[in-house]
């Protein structure tokens, strides 16, 4: 299972989406663009991987996107759900 996390560096604790035209738009609507711009905005960039909790499971970040404009930046992490029995403790 994938789903789509939106942050705003510095900022909350991020929006998951299960649609990526949803992630766009939740993108689009914190820089103040349209949707369509999002996409020729959007940079993979490496990090190290984020694993975070939701819903009571472990989510770990599988790719990054950063998206800027102007002073502003968002980045959106492609999640995926942790099989918590292979899992290495």
């Amino acid at each position: 299972m994938t789903a789509l996390l939106v942050i705003t560096p510095g900022g909350d604790d991020g929006e998951w989406f299960e649609n990526p035209d949803a992630a766009d738009a939740a993108v689009a609507r914190r820089l103040t663009l349209t949707p369509e711009q999002v996409g020729a905005l959007r940079r993979r960039i490496t990090v190290d991987p984020i694993v975070v909790r939701r819903d009571g499971a472990r989510w770990r970040s599988r790719n990054a996107w950063n998206v800027r404009s102007g002073d502003l930046a968002v980045q959106l992490f492609e999640m995926v759900l942790i099989d918590e029995a292979l899992y290495d403790h």
